[in-house]
């Protein structure tokens, strides 16, 4: 009986139509991905240039961390004499 059914015009039709929109459905939800990733993408890059704009990169000068603490505690008078 159900081989009888898979040659019915009428199934295959019906199968062919849900195939269609499936895939049709599957098509469209790629393309929307990948416009939101399209867009997103340059959301991200206008931000990078934004910040590359307002805050410049300064690469801070070398130094050890002992000199630093001995630094620290002769401002602050915490040297032993």
């Amino acid at each position: 009986m159900l081989h009888l059914k898979q040659h019915d015009p009428i199934v295959r039709l019906r199968q062919q139509l849900l195939e269609q929109g499936w895939y049709r459905h599957i098509t469209l939800c790629m393309l929307a991905h990948a416009f939101l990733v399209v867009l997103r993408t340059q959301s991200q890059m206008e931000d990078r240039r934004e910040d590359e704009e307002k805050k410049p990169w300064k690469p801070c000068l070398p130094h050890s961390p002992s000199q630093s603490l001995s630094a620290f505690k002769r401002q602050r008078g915490l040297t032993c004499p």
